[in-house]
């Protein structure tokens, strides 16, 4: 992928996670070797009882659905909630 100009340099991409993970103040991602595959594993910080919260309900019901099913999609989501994916995407 490299040679075909796909990614810009080789190997930058791990680094470039862990520089804006850094910057905004995340835990540093876990990279496994799994058989071959490289699995990069970003944690989500807990936002349970941040001060300063601004999230309206509607994007309180959106993040509990997605604590609860963290694969959940936008599709899903607004399927369920009648509201539009942009609506969803941006809550």
């Amino acid at each position: 992928m490299y040679y075909s100009g796909i990614i810009e340099h080789w190997g930058r991409g791990l680094s470039l996670i862990f520089e804006d993970c850094e910057r905004a103040g995340l835990k540093q991602p876990k990279v496994t070797d799994e058989n071959g595959v490289v699995r990069v594993t970003i944690i989500r910080p807990d936002l349970t009882g941040f001060k300063n919260d601004t999230i309206n309900d509607f994007g309180k019901l959106i993040y509990q659905d997605v604590v609860y099913s963290p694969g959940i999609s936008a599709v899903t989501l607004a399927a369920k909630t009648g509201k539009s994916i942009t609506t969803i995407k941006n809550s």
